[in-house]
């Protein structure tokens, strides 16, 4: 018996994989903060603290926030928007420069460039965050949190903004900054206690400016501002009106210059500030990200104040809710966005990557005086930013740096890394050199559930390849066992004829006498024979006589009698027959001397005498079957079978139709 190889893994490790790689894949993107269990959506309200759309300004697990206060090691170099320490896609937008470990750790940031930005698909989104490696050629937006239901970001050529009970909302972040510009996008809001429908520009060290939907009530918005972070006496935000927006669309536009901003609604302006009338001159004048959220305010842990300015406690039962397949959705038809290039616009700036390439205490201040040497320019590709001036605002300069990085250990100091050189730094957040390559560039722009479903494919295949080579092996084992088995058949059988040598096992057995077997008391040798050798022993040896007295089949009584019977003389047998005769076993050496004919041997013990074409095949009946007739015993030569009973004496055997005398051959 072949024991089939065991080989091959199992369906359950194909959803093993699966699953790993959603959790895995879940926990990045729904998390970005890496332990922050709410989103902390940009809380804006009168007594609500400023913070991040995409998740809370503290860190988890007890670590102390990066920002004003506390600065990342040179380990982690980079403080992200969430207040936590990292490299790779840490430092890129978003990088908090304040909270980091020096001067040009953050990336430099993709430059704004004027768009309208519509949804007929998501190719132009990366939806993996851990992914985003700084392109902006190459994505228009990063999908930073995706709501737990896992739904589609894009849906009727819209952008949709999904937030269901346990799934803590979305957001979407533009892959280039905006440095002064007019932002307009037509949007249909939630209208729901609780939920907080967001269109916001942010910027790494926290400048912000806010258009956001809440409470209930359905013909209302707020408009707000924030300087890095600072709520002031939190007086900064006002609310205006847009009948139904959450069943109509309407065209929100924020207006921002270096001098002034403004808000309006379907084209009408409804709120202006100005620069020169703030304390200190504390305005938003740094690159930032337009971004467009829903999540969750009220619920049980959010402050009370944060829950209060949402108008309430979600209710999860509400019709609308219920009516969309238990999820709150806002949608955005498209998105403009019109880079500022006004004359009082008078951005610094800074040649390729000199400000990230330098380790030393100095390259701040080098970086201030190659700022002032170098005239605007018109191209700009990236900003970069600088030192704090005396008032505590950070300086931005305009660069023609790339924006790219390849590793998880990259900074904007260190952004491409080779050869393993890391500069000391942790592996972080972060993209890789895959990222870099056209399969890299799909599979990025795949989402979640198409990654899930190639990489289960691919184990599928893989199971079916691993199942088709082991049934190959298993076969290719079995025919080389029954080779073999052959093999040592044909040798055991060969082995008799040849004569036999030492130390060889005789593979017959003893057969006693019996009421069947020859008469005497001698045991002769039981040939066992395989049938698979029948054609290789008929080759060399024609000799076929039957055991005396055993009581073969019909046909090979006949076979053996047909073509074994008549020898050399006219009784014909083998002569002048053109093909062999079937094969049969050997018999010992005794049993050869029992047939007649010419064929047979001479004065045979039970043969009538051989001679020229009148010798009998088998000579005559063995003593036992004569004893038994003469004893007047049923016993009868030739069977019956054979066509008829004893000839008389003298007479030759005649077979009705088939055979003539000497059974040597056809009449």
């Amino acid at each position: 018996m072949v024991r089939r190889p065991r080989c091959g893994f199992g369906l359950a490790s194909v959803s093993t994989l699966a699953t790993a790689y959603v959790a895995l894949s879940t926990y990045l993107t729904y998390t970005p903060s890496h332990g922050t269990r709410t989103l902390g959506l940009f809380v804006r309200a009168a007594n609500a603290p400023a913070g991040g759309a995409g998740g809370g300004s503290g860190s988890s697990g007890g670590t102390q926030a990066c920002g004003w206060a506390y600065q990342c090691p040179q380990e982690s170099p980079c403080c992200t928007e969430y207040g936590q320490c990292s490299a790779g896609v840490a430092c890129l937008s978003g990088c908090n420069p304040q909270g980091s470990y020096g001067q040009g750790y953050c990336a430099p940031v993709p430059a704004c460039q004027s768009n309208n930005y519509t949804f007929a698909d998501s190719s132009r989104i990366q939806q993996n965050g851990t992914a985003w490696n700084g392109d902006a050629t190459q994505f228009d937006f990063t999908l930073d949190t995706l709501d737990g239901s896992k739904p589609a970001i894009v849906a009727n050529d819209e952008l949709v903004l999904t937030l269901t009970q346990n799934g803590g909302g979305t957001k979407v972040s533009t892959t280039r900054s905006v440095l002064y510009g007019t932002i307009s996008a037509s949007i249909k809001t939630v209208g729901a206690a609780g939920v907080v429908t967001a269109f916001i520009t942010m910027s790494g060290v926290k400048d912000e400016i806010d258009i956001e939907w809440t409470t209930n009530n359905t013909d209302t918005w707020d408009s707000n501002w924030f300087w890095q972070g600072d709520v002031g006496n939190y007086d900064h935000g006002a609310t205006e009106q847009a009948k139904n927006r959450d069943e109509q669309y309407h065209v929100y536009t924020i207006d921002w210059t270096p001098s002034q901003l403004s808000w309006a609604v379907d084209g009408n302006t409804v709120r202006t500030i100005q620069k020169a009338n703030q304390t200190n001159q504390r305005f938003p004048q740094t690159p930032s990200r337009v971004q467009f959220s829903v999540w969750p305010a009220g619920i049980s842990s959010s402050p009370q104040g944060t829950i209060d300015w949402a108008g309430g406690m979600i209710n999860w039962q509400d019709p609308t809710y219920l009516a969309q397949g238990k999820a709150f959705k806002a949608h955005v038809q498209w998105v403009d966005i019109q880079c500022y290039s006004g004359s009082d616009f008078n951005l610094p700036f800074v040649q390729d990557n000199s400000s990230s390439s330098s380790n030393s205490s100095s390259s701040s201040s080098r970086l201030r005086e190659r700022a002032e040497l170098w005239p605007r320019a018109q191209n700009v590709n990236s900003y970069i930013y600088g030192t704090n001036n005396s008032a505590g605002q950070i300086g931005v300069m305009g660069s023609n740096a790339g924006t790219i990085i390849n590793s998880a250990y990259s900074t904007g100091q260190n952004m491409i890394i080779s050869n393993g050189k890391t500069q000391g730094v942790k592996q972080g957040i972060g993209s890789g050199a895959l990222a870099d390559t056209v399969v890299g560039n799909w599979w990025q722009r795949q989402n979640t559930g198409v990654h899930v479903g190639i990489i289960i494919a691919g184990c599928l295949i893989t199971l079916f390849l691993i199942v088709c080579v082991c049934t190959l092996w298993a076969r290719r084992h079995r025919s080389r066992k029954t080779r073999a088995s052959q093999a040592t058949i044909l040798a055991a059988a060969a082995g008799p004829r040849a004569g036999g040598s030492a130390g060889t096992t005789s593979s017959s057995a003893t057969l006693s006498k019996s009421r069947n077997g020859p008469p005497g008391g001698d045991t002769v040798p039981l040939v066992q024979h395989d049938n698979r050798s029948f054609y290789a022993d008929s080759a060399k040896n024609y000799s076929g006589y039957s055991l005396p007295g055993s009581r073969a089949p019909a046909y090979d009584r006949l076979r053996d009698e047909q073509y074994l019977g008549g020898g050399g003389g006219g009784g014909g047998g083998m002569a002048g027959r053109g093909t062999p005769p079937p094969p049969v076993p050997m018999v010992p050496k005794q049993y050869s001397d029992f047939g007649g004919g010419g064929g047979g041997r001479r004065n045979a013990p039970y043969g009538g005498p051989g001679g020229a074409g009148t010798g009998s095949a088998r000579g005559g009946p063995p003593p036992r079957q004569q004893q038994q007739q003469q004893q007047g015993g049923r016993g009868v030569y030739p069977p019956r079978q054979y066509g008829g009973s004893r000839p008389p004496p003298g007479q030759q055997p005649n077979y009705p139709g088939s055979y003539g005398p000497g059974y040597g051959g056809r009449i």
